[in-house]
């Protein structure tokens, strides 16, 4: 064991990148994608709003259903026009958004697999691959022989995103 000192915050973002990694791990294909971009979602919600004024009294009408910023999309958007986010991470968010639409609306068992979610991802996947994060968490599910190859790198680009 280190005496070193510990970062807080990095350490409290190595905890929220492997409890989000254990709950995707949990749900599989379908579920991983969903809720993989809805802890993207959120992620951007909370980025976004503490770089803005509060509102007064409190709750933050902006982002309930049917407002301007309720949707993935409109938060990705705004992102990268803040410049909270760079091009790279945009495109990763984008695509991520798009797999997420396709497993929704698809009536059929939607893989992650499939050549048209494999190309979608493959440069986020690359750029991701890059970074500190994604070589931490991707030997830890490598262990996991249940997952598929293509789970494992959603599950690592998401948590990237996350930690991101």
């Amino acid at each position: 064991m280190s005496n070193e000192p510990t970062d807080p915050a990095a350490e409290a973002a190595g905890n929220e990148a492997t409890q989000i990694a254990d709950q995707l791990m949990k749900e599989g294909g379908r579920g991983a994608v969903l809720l993989g971009a809805a802890r993207l979602d959120f992620a951007l919600e909370k980025l976004i709003k503490a770089i803005m004024h509060p509102h007064v009294g409190g709750d933050d009408n902006l982002f309930d259903s049917d407002r301007p910023l309720s949707t993935f999309s409109a938060k990705i958007a705004l992102a990268y026009r803040f410049g909270l986010i760079d091009k790279s991470v945009e495109h990763a968010l984008q695509m991520i958004r798009r797999v997420r639409n396709d497993f929704a609306h698809s009536f059929e068992d939607a893989t992650l697999a499939e050549h048209t979610h494999r190309n979608r991802l493959a440069k986020p996947y690359s750029d991701a691959r890059k970074g500190p994060i994604w070589k931490r968490i991707e030997p830890i599910l490598a262990t996991n022989k249940q997952l598929s190859v293509e789970l494992r790198e959603f599950i690592c680009l998401v948590v990237t995103l996350v930690a991101f």
